[in-house]
Protein backbone atom coordinates (compact mmCIF):
# COMPACT_ATOMS: atom_id res chain seq x y z
CA UNK A 1 0.00 0.00 0.00
CA UNK A 2 2.72 2.47 0.99
CA UNK A 3 4.74 1.98 -2.25
CA UNK A 4 1.56 2.65 -4.23
CA UNK A 5 1.01 5.90 -2.36
CA UNK A 6 4.59 6.97 -3.06
CA UNK A 7 4.19 6.13 -6.75
CA UNK A 8 0.95 8.11 -6.92
CA UNK A 9 2.57 11.15 -5.31
CA UNK A 10 5.58 10.98 -7.62
CA UNK A 11 3.83 10.30 -10.93
CA UNK A 12 0.18 11.28 -10.39
CA UNK A 13 0.33 15.03 -11.12
CA UNK A 14 2.34 14.70 -14.37
CA UNK A 15 -0.49 13.76 -16.80
CA UNK A 16 -2.78 16.53 -15.51
CA UNK A 17 -0.06 19.19 -15.71
CA UNK A 18 0.92 18.19 -19.26
CA UNK A 19 -2.72 18.05 -20.38
CA UNK A 20 -3.72 21.48 -19.04
CA UNK A 21 -0.51 23.08 -20.24
CA UNK A 22 -1.10 21.82 -23.76
CA UNK A 23 -4.82 22.60 -23.70
CA UNK A 24 -4.35 26.17 -22.46
CA UNK A 25 -1.64 26.73 -25.08
CA UNK A 26 -3.94 25.53 -27.87
CA UNK A 27 -6.79 27.84 -26.89
CA UNK A 28 -4.34 30.68 -26.08
CA UNK A 29 -5.42 31.00 -22.47
CA UNK A 30 -3.31 32.46 -19.68
CA UNK A 31 -4.57 31.22 -16.28
CA UNK A 32 -2.16 33.58 -14.47
CA UNK A 33 -3.23 36.85 -16.10
CA UNK A 34 -4.92 38.16 -12.93
CA UNK A 35 -1.82 37.60 -10.77
CA UNK A 36 0.72 40.35 -10.09
CA UNK A 37 3.67 40.04 -12.47
CA UNK A 38 7.05 39.27 -10.90
CA UNK A 39 9.31 37.79 -13.56
CA UNK A 40 12.74 36.62 -12.51
CA UNK A 41 15.88 37.62 -14.43
CA UNK A 42 16.17 34.22 -16.07
CA UNK A 43 17.51 33.41 -19.50
CA UNK A 44 14.59 31.22 -20.59
CA UNK A 45 12.08 32.88 -22.90
CA UNK A 46 8.58 32.57 -21.38
CA UNK A 47 5.54 31.36 -23.29
CA UNK A 48 2.69 33.83 -23.50
CA UNK A 49 -0.03 31.22 -22.99
CA UNK A 50 -0.34 27.92 -21.17
CA UNK A 51 -0.18 26.65 -17.62
CA UNK A 52 3.62 26.62 -17.60
CA UNK A 53 5.37 29.71 -18.95
CA UNK A 54 8.98 28.66 -18.29
CA UNK A 55 9.07 25.02 -19.41
CA UNK A 56 12.65 24.10 -18.55
CA UNK A 57 12.78 25.95 -15.24
CA UNK A 58 9.36 24.75 -14.08
CA UNK A 59 9.56 21.09 -15.08
CA UNK A 60 13.03 20.74 -13.57
CA UNK A 61 11.41 21.58 -10.21
CA UNK A 62 9.82 18.14 -10.28
CA UNK A 63 13.04 16.76 -8.84
CA UNK A 64 11.98 18.25 -5.49
CA UNK A 65 8.84 16.09 -5.63
CA UNK A 66 11.01 13.03 -6.18
CA UNK A 67 13.30 14.01 -3.31
CA UNK A 68 10.28 14.46 -1.03
CA UNK A 69 9.07 10.97 -1.95
CA UNK A 70 12.56 9.67 -1.22
CA UNK A 71 12.51 11.24 2.25
CA UNK A 72 9.11 9.70 2.98
CA UNK A 73 10.39 6.26 2.05
CA UNK A 74 13.65 6.67 4.00
CA UNK A 75 11.87 7.92 7.12
CA UNK A 76 9.40 5.04 7.12
CA UNK A 77 12.21 2.54 6.67
CA UNK A 78 14.31 4.06 9.47
CA UNK A 79 11.37 4.09 11.90
CA UNK A 80 10.91 0.37 11.35
CA UNK A 81 14.54 -0.28 12.24
CA UNK A 82 14.07 1.57 15.57
CA UNK A 83 17.72 2.48 15.91
CA UNK A 84 18.86 5.58 17.77
CA UNK A 85 22.48 6.07 16.79
CA UNK A 86 22.13 9.81 16.24
CA UNK A 87 19.82 12.73 16.87
CA UNK A 88 17.92 12.40 13.58
CA UNK A 89 17.06 8.78 14.40
CA UNK A 90 16.06 9.73 17.93
CA UNK A 91 13.52 12.13 16.38
CA UNK A 92 12.40 10.19 13.27
CA UNK A 93 9.32 12.35 12.69
CA UNK A 94 11.65 15.10 11.53
CA UNK A 95 12.03 13.05 8.36
CA UNK A 96 8.34 13.52 7.61
CA UNK A 97 8.68 17.25 8.23
CA UNK A 98 11.63 17.39 5.83
CA UNK A 99 9.61 15.55 3.18
CA UNK A 100 6.70 17.99 3.63
CA UNK A 101 9.03 20.99 3.36
CA UNK A 102 10.57 19.69 0.14
CA UNK A 103 7.12 18.97 -1.31
CA UNK A 104 5.98 22.50 -0.43
CA UNK A 105 9.09 23.93 -2.05
CA UNK A 106 8.47 21.83 -5.17
CA UNK A 107 4.96 23.26 -5.50
CA UNK A 108 6.10 26.80 -4.74
CA UNK A 109 9.00 26.93 -7.17
CA UNK A 110 6.92 25.20 -9.88
CA UNK A 111 4.22 27.85 -9.53
CA UNK A 112 6.87 30.57 -9.52
CA UNK A 113 8.25 29.55 -12.92
CA UNK A 114 4.81 28.71 -14.27
CA UNK A 115 3.13 32.02 -13.47
CA UNK A 116 6.09 34.43 -13.18
CA UNK A 117 4.09 36.17 -10.49
CA UNK A 118 4.69 37.54 -6.98
CA UNK A 119 2.51 34.83 -5.40
CA UNK A 120 4.68 32.08 -6.85
CA UNK A 121 7.89 33.91 -6.00
CA UNK A 122 6.89 34.19 -2.34
CA UNK A 123 5.92 30.51 -2.17
CA UNK A 124 9.28 29.62 -3.72
CA UNK A 125 11.21 31.62 -1.12
CA UNK A 126 9.18 30.30 1.81
CA UNK A 127 9.95 26.75 0.72
CA UNK A 128 13.62 27.46 0.09
CA UNK A 129 14.15 29.17 3.43
CA UNK A 130 12.20 26.39 5.16
CA UNK A 131 14.78 23.86 3.96
CA UNK A 132 17.69 25.79 5.48
CA UNK A 133 15.62 26.57 8.59
CA UNK A 134 15.11 22.83 9.03
CA UNK A 135 18.82 22.22 9.53
CA UNK A 136 19.69 25.11 11.83
CA UNK A 137 17.76 23.89 14.91
CA UNK A 138 18.95 20.35 14.14
CA UNK A 139 22.62 21.36 14.39
CA UNK A 140 21.95 23.47 17.47
CA UNK A 141 20.36 20.53 19.27
CA UNK A 142 22.97 18.14 17.90
CA UNK A 143 25.71 20.18 19.56
CA UNK A 144 23.76 20.20 22.81
CA UNK A 145 23.16 16.44 22.42
CA UNK A 146 26.87 15.62 22.38
CA UNK A 147 27.55 18.22 25.05
CA UNK A 148 25.48 16.24 27.60
CA UNK A 149 27.52 14.41 30.21
CA UNK A 150 25.45 11.25 30.10
CA UNK A 151 24.71 10.59 26.44
CA UNK A 152 23.52 6.97 26.71
CA UNK A 153 21.01 7.28 29.52
CA UNK A 154 19.40 10.69 29.31
CA UNK A 155 18.36 10.52 25.64
CA UNK A 156 16.75 7.11 25.82
CA UNK A 157 13.86 8.36 27.91
CA UNK A 158 10.61 9.18 26.05
CA UNK A 159 10.15 12.33 28.15
CA UNK A 160 13.52 13.66 27.04
CA UNK A 161 12.78 12.89 23.39
CA UNK A 162 9.46 14.73 23.67
CA UNK A 163 11.34 17.70 25.09
CA UNK A 164 13.75 17.58 22.14
CA UNK A 165 10.84 17.75 19.68
CA UNK A 166 9.39 20.78 21.48
CA UNK A 167 12.72 22.56 21.53
CA UNK A 168 13.30 21.78 17.86
CA UNK A 169 9.92 23.11 16.70
CA UNK A 170 10.26 26.26 18.81
CA UNK A 171 13.65 27.06 17.26
CA UNK A 172 12.37 26.19 13.78
CA UNK A 173 9.35 28.48 14.15
CA UNK A 174 11.64 31.23 15.44
CA UNK A 175 13.90 31.08 12.38
CA UNK A 176 10.84 30.92 10.10
CA UNK A 177 9.43 34.09 11.65
CA UNK A 178 12.77 35.86 11.14
CA UNK A 179 13.05 34.92 7.45
CA UNK A 180 9.38 35.35 6.47
CA UNK A 181 9.49 39.16 5.89
CA UNK A 182 12.21 38.66 3.28
CA UNK A 183 9.94 36.44 1.16
CA UNK A 184 7.86 39.44 0.01
CA UNK A 185 10.77 41.13 -1.79
CA UNK A 186 10.09 41.09 -5.54
CA UNK A 187 12.57 40.40 -8.32
CA UNK A 188 12.29 44.02 -9.41
CA UNK A 189 14.05 45.06 -6.21
CA UNK A 190 17.73 45.55 -7.02
CA UNK A 191 18.70 43.91 -3.73
CA UNK A 192 16.49 40.83 -4.17
CA UNK A 193 19.21 38.47 -5.38
CA UNK A 194 21.74 39.70 -2.79
CA UNK A 195 19.28 39.25 0.09
CA UNK A 196 18.35 35.74 -1.04
CA UNK A 197 22.01 34.78 -1.47
CA UNK A 198 22.95 36.24 1.94
CA UNK A 199 20.19 34.38 3.79
CA UNK A 200 21.03 31.04 2.17
CA UNK A 201 24.80 31.33 2.62
CA UNK A 202 24.43 32.55 6.22
CA UNK A 203 22.17 29.61 7.07
CA UNK A 204 24.48 27.06 5.44
CA UNK A 205 27.54 28.66 7.02
CA UNK A 206 25.88 28.57 10.43
CA UNK A 207 25.24 24.83 10.08
CA UNK A 208 28.79 24.12 8.88
CA UNK A 209 30.21 26.11 11.80
CA UNK A 210 28.11 24.16 14.31
CA UNK A 211 29.15 20.93 12.62
CA UNK A 212 32.81 21.90 13.04
CA UNK A 213 32.25 22.82 16.69
CA UNK A 214 30.47 19.51 17.31
CA UNK A 215 33.36 17.53 15.86
CA UNK A 216 35.81 19.41 18.08
CA UNK A 217 33.62 18.75 21.10
CA UNK A 218 33.40 15.04 20.28
CA UNK A 219 37.15 14.84 19.86
CA UNK A 220 37.61 16.23 23.39
CA UNK A 221 35.13 13.68 24.74
CA UNK A 222 36.85 10.88 22.82
CA UNK A 223 33.80 10.29 20.64
CA UNK A 224 34.48 9.35 17.04
CA UNK A 225 31.77 10.15 14.50
CA UNK A 226 31.52 7.71 11.61
CA UNK A 227 29.51 8.23 8.42
CA UNK A 228 28.49 6.28 5.36
CA UNK A 229 31.09 6.79 2.60
CA UNK A 230 33.39 8.35 5.22
CA UNK A 231 31.46 11.61 5.32
CA UNK A 232 31.62 12.19 1.57
CA UNK A 233 27.88 12.99 1.50
CA UNK A 234 28.56 16.36 3.12
CA UNK A 235 31.44 17.10 0.76
CA UNK A 236 29.35 16.14 -2.26
CA UNK A 237 26.46 18.28 -1.02
CA UNK A 238 28.67 21.35 -0.60
CA UNK A 239 30.32 20.84 -4.00
CA UNK A 240 26.98 20.35 -5.76
CA UNK A 241 25.35 23.40 -4.19
CA UNK A 242 28.36 25.56 -5.16
CA UNK A 243 28.03 24.27 -8.72
CA UNK A 244 24.33 25.13 -8.64
CA UNK A 245 25.02 28.66 -7.43
CA UNK A 246 27.45 29.19 -10.31
CA UNK A 247 24.83 27.94 -12.78
CA UNK A 248 22.18 30.22 -11.27
CA UNK A 249 24.48 33.26 -11.43
CA UNK A 250 25.45 32.54 -15.04
CA UNK A 251 21.78 32.22 -15.98
CA UNK A 252 20.81 35.49 -14.29
CA UNK A 253 23.74 37.34 -15.90
CA UNK A 254 22.92 35.96 -19.36
CA UNK A 255 26.26 34.15 -19.77
CA UNK A 256 26.02 31.53 -22.57
CA UNK A 257 22.30 32.26 -22.66
CA UNK A 258 20.08 30.41 -25.14
CA UNK A 259 16.46 31.44 -24.32
CA UNK A 260 14.85 28.56 -26.26
CA UNK A 261 17.14 25.68 -25.26
CA UNK A 262 15.50 22.73 -23.52
CA UNK A 263 18.12 22.85 -20.75
CA UNK A 264 18.65 26.12 -18.91
CA UNK A 265 21.35 26.91 -16.36
CA UNK A 266 18.67 27.82 -13.85
CA UNK A 267 17.14 24.37 -14.22
CA UNK A 268 20.55 22.91 -13.35
CA UNK A 269 20.44 24.99 -10.17
CA UNK A 270 17.18 23.24 -9.23
CA UNK A 271 18.70 19.81 -9.80
CA UNK A 272 21.82 20.71 -7.80
CA UNK A 273 19.76 22.10 -4.90
CA UNK A 274 17.63 18.94 -4.73
CA UNK A 275 20.71 16.71 -4.73
CA UNK A 276 22.20 18.84 -1.95
CA UNK A 277 19.07 18.35 0.21
CA UNK A 278 19.44 14.58 -0.21
CA UNK A 279 23.15 14.67 0.66
CA UNK A 280 22.44 16.75 3.77
CA UNK A 281 19.84 14.24 4.93
CA UNK A 282 22.03 11.22 4.24
CA UNK A 283 24.98 12.80 6.02
CA UNK A 284 22.94 13.42 9.17
CA UNK A 285 21.08 10.12 8.98
CA UNK A 286 24.22 8.01 8.58
CA UNK A 287 26.08 9.52 11.54
CA UNK A 288 27.20 6.86 13.98
CA UNK A 289 28.99 7.87 17.22
CA UNK A 290 31.61 5.48 18.56
CA UNK A 291 32.56 5.98 22.20
CA UNK A 292 36.20 5.02 22.66
CA UNK A 293 35.67 4.90 26.42
CA UNK A 294 32.79 5.63 28.77
CA UNK A 295 33.99 8.24 31.26
CA UNK A 296 30.69 10.12 31.07
CA UNK A 297 28.36 7.23 31.87
CA UNK A 298 27.99 7.10 35.65
CA UNK A 299 25.40 4.37 36.05
CA UNK A 300 24.05 1.46 34.05
CA UNK A 301 20.71 -0.29 34.35
CA UNK A 302 20.69 -3.39 36.53
CA UNK A 303 20.42 -6.59 34.53
CA UNK A 304 18.93 -9.55 36.34
CA UNK A 305 19.86 -13.04 35.29
CA UNK A 306 16.97 -15.32 34.32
Amino acid sequence: MFPSILFLIAIGPIPSILYFDRRFSEIKYDPWKNFTDDAGPWCERPHEFGLVKEKSNAYSDYIFVLSAVYFLARTRYEKKRRESDNLLKLMPNLGYLYAAINMFHAIGTFINHSCRCSFGHQLDLIGMYSITNFWMPYYILRYAYYNKNNVYLSYNKPKIISSLYKRYYLIYIGFSIITYPFTSISYSNSHSDHIEFTILTTSCGFCLLLDFMTHRLCKKKQITLYYVAKGKCLHIGVAVILFGVVMQKMDALGIMCDPTHIIQFHSLWHIAAAIATIMAYEHANSEFPYYMNLPFVKTFPTVRSP
